[in-house]
């Protein structure tokens, strides 16, 4: 237990301070754990942030539940993800309450405005970020061009699953492999753990039918469906969420929430708080 709360407060510590996006988090997480309380060596450090590039969601956010579910098993891993997303979570739906409350308000209008510059900007850095580090092969580099050009002929949500899936596909038989040294880190076993990954699928399968059971399962279903097929991080899941949530949401008051979340500290899944208090007014905190 009292592990469990170590982490949780090292976690909602880091979750009040870690600006910067994604990249800036794990090099908070290697200076705090590794460097400096030593929960566990560089390596495997470096282990499991390559594990969280293979893995669809917010990568940061799992680094973190790694990270605590080897300091304190299961109720660490819940303690770290809830201790790093509560002050983002808290802030971001306090925007949302606030911005309905003021919608009409000339300020507050010149302030949606300013925020989708930042937007903008944010989103074509983040375009060029990732195009250095994921496009060193000219075959990726033409393949994301391509992609790109599918996507602005049409962007319907098959056609972004479709796009993902091929390019999937065809950078595994194209492009190059890297060679990795194998190891196994200290009390991790190298046994597939099967019923995990049978709750997700079965999630994946149920939530769509459920959606039909009113509107909160249908925003689980949005958003659980967005976080199992986003690769490459916060910024990736934009095109998709705004596909998901379709004329649910004005553009002018997801891109309100998506800047907002550049400017406050944690993860920038803490998006997801504003969306899901704008499409529930009635119940924000549910949302």
């Amino acid at each position: 237990m009292a592990a469990m709360f170590e982490v949780f407060w090292r976690f909602l510590l880091l979750g009040c301070v870690s600006f910067g996006g994604p990249a800036a988090h794990i090099g908070y997480f290697q200076q705090t754990f590794v460097q400096r309380l030593q929960w566990l060596t560089a390596a495997d450090y470096a282990r499991l942030v390559a594990l969280s590039q293979f893995l669809p969601g917010p990568g940061s956010s799992q680094v973190g539940f790694a990270l605590g579910y080897r300091r304190a098993g299961l109720p660490g891993a819940l303690a770290a993800f809830v201790g790093f997303t509560l002050p983002s979570f808290l802030l971001m739906l306090g925007l949302a309450l606030f911005a309905a409350q003021a919608a009409d308000a000339a300020w507050l209008n010149g302030l949606v405005r300013g925020l989708k510059l930042l937007a903008a900007v944010v989103v074509a850095e983040a375009v060029r970020s990732m195009a250095q580090t994921f496009c060193r092969h000219w075959f990726a580099a033409v393949l994301a061009l391509a992609t790109c050009l599918l996507l602005v002929w049409s962007a319907s949500a098959w056609m972004q699953y479709g796009v993902l899936v091929c390019a999937a596909l065809l950078g595994a038989v194209v492009l190059p492999a890297r060679a990795v040294q194998p190891a196994r880190p200290k009390g991790v076993t190298s046994g597939l753990r099967w019923r995990p990954l049978v709750v997700f699928l079965l999630l994946f399968a149920l939530l769509p039918w459920l959606g039909g059971l009113g509107a909160e399962w249908r925003l689980v279903d949005q958003f659980y469906n967005s976080g199992s097929l986003v690769f490459g991080g916060g910024h990736v899941v934009l095109p998709l969420l705004q596909q998901q949530l379709g004329d649910a949401l004005s553009e002018d008051r997801f891109l309100l929430g998506y800047a907002a979340a550049q400017a406050v500290p944690g993860p920038m899944f803490s998006l997801g708080a504003f969306l899901g208090a704008e499409l529930l007014p009635v119940r924000p905190v549910l949302g």
